[in-house]
């Protein structure tokens, strides 16, 4: 069940944006019967900009692209 609310909250955020506090995701949910602590939506919350600073630093690990003239 825990991965349901996971994702429960992870479409929340997503719909009300990562700046929504933990109280306004837990109201939220509430409205349809999903049942979480604001300390678990404070942890999902940190392991979406984890995984977004993540992302960020293997994009800028690449090498730019050849873009010579020919």
């Amino acid at each position: 069940m825990t991965a349901d609310k996971q994702r429960s909250i992870r479409s929340t955020l997503a719909r009300l944006g990562l700046h929504a506090t933990s109280k306004q995701v837990v109201d939220e949910l509430a409205n349809f019967g999903v049942e979480v602590s604001e300390a678990f939506v404070s942890k999902v919350k940190e392991q979406i900009r984890r995984e977004e600073s993540k992302a960020v630093a293997e994009r800028s690990k690449r090498q730019p692209k050849n873009k010579s003239r020919n």
